[in-house]
């Protein structure tokens, strides 16, 4: 089968057509996703995620490149994307850490600002307990950032 008729096929929504890309991709998917996130539960999700990503958006697939070099793409995009919402939670923990418990974990609810006095003296507060910590870790002689 040539790779135009292929791609007709899965923009048709052909249910061998979907079986025949898990068959060509499977492994090249998780092969990547595992170089990128050696975590083998993370990698077979970023790959469902990626074949997911494949089945909603073939249509938009232009054909300028071959069909594996775009799902390579998508793949590479999740990955790294995975990685990026990791580095993200872990660097909400540490501020967590920091700054106590009161900041909600849930993100799909939005910060408010409050204007309390009280608040306001506790933030300022925990402000300055945070940057003396921070001034008194070792700087680098050569370029003056924090080691």
């Amino acid at each position: 089968m040539e790779e135009q008729d292929f791609i007709n096929d899965l923009r048709a929504g052909k249910q061998f057509a979907y079986g025949k890309l898990l068959d060509l991709f499977q492994q090249k998917v998780f092969a990547t996703c595992i170089s990128f996130v050696p975590n083998k539960e993370d990698a077979e999700d970023i790959a469902q995620d990626v074949f997911v990503e494949v089945f909603n958006s073939i249509n938009k697939f232009k054909g300028n490149s071959k069909l594996s070099t775009w799902i390579y793409r998508i793949t590479t995009n999740k990955c790294l994307e995975f990685i990026r919402k990791k580095n993200t939670k872990k660097r909400f923990a540490f501020l967590q850490s920091i700054m106590g418990n009161e900041i909600p974990m849930d993100k799909t609810k939005y910060f408010t600002e409050m204007n309390h006095p009280g608040v306001l003296l506790e933030n300022k507060q925990k402000s300055e307990t945070l940057f003396k910590a921070i001034n008194q870790l070792p700087r680098c002689p050569a370029c003056g950032f924090y080691a």
